[in-house]
């Protein structure tokens, strides 16, 4: 018996929450809407944002239900707390906290959020910008969602 389809709605609620056990501990701000980081203070900072606003058709063999995958990017900000602390090692610790928050099942080594999907898992270019010009950090960091 496979794993019952779920509401992308409820997919993304399940990741969101796992994003909120971050705050207070590693961000100040943890949202689904994303926000420019211009519009974000400075007290709002380090700041997580998870954006899901593309899906992906996956073809299938005839006769087989079509496969969806769903792209999620998580924004963080952060500025560094001070003239001596290089804002990449802020985002690196940043990072290893989202990537913690993540971590799939010991068991089997797959992250399905509590069995409402197949498989989530980081695909793609993290990019970052430790903002050595201006003092403001960024990262971007790319995820995969395979629903039922």
């Amino acid at each position: 018996m496979g794993i019952p389809p779920s509401t992308r709605e409820a997919v993304m609620t399940a990741l969101f929450q796992r994003l909120q056990a971050l705050q207070p501990t590693h961000f100040v701000t943890v949202s689904r809407k994303l926000k420019m980081w211009s519009d974000v203070t400075a007290e709002e900072q380090p700041a997580l944002f998870m954006s899901d606003h593309t899906e992906n058709q996956v073809s299938s063999s005839r006769g087989l239900p079509r496969k969806t995958e769903w792209d999620v990017v998580f924004f963080i900000y952060a500025r560094a707390p001070d003239e001596n602390t290089l804002g990449t090692v802020v985002l690196n610790n940043l990072l290893d906290a989202l990537e913690d928050a993540l971590v799939p099942s010991v068991s089997d080594n797959v992250l399905t959020l509590g069995g409402t999907v197949y498989r989530v898992w980081g695909d793609g270019e993290i990019r970052k910008d430790p903002g050595d010009l201006d003092g403001q950090a960024v990262a971007i960091y790319p995820m995969k969602i395979r629903p039922p």
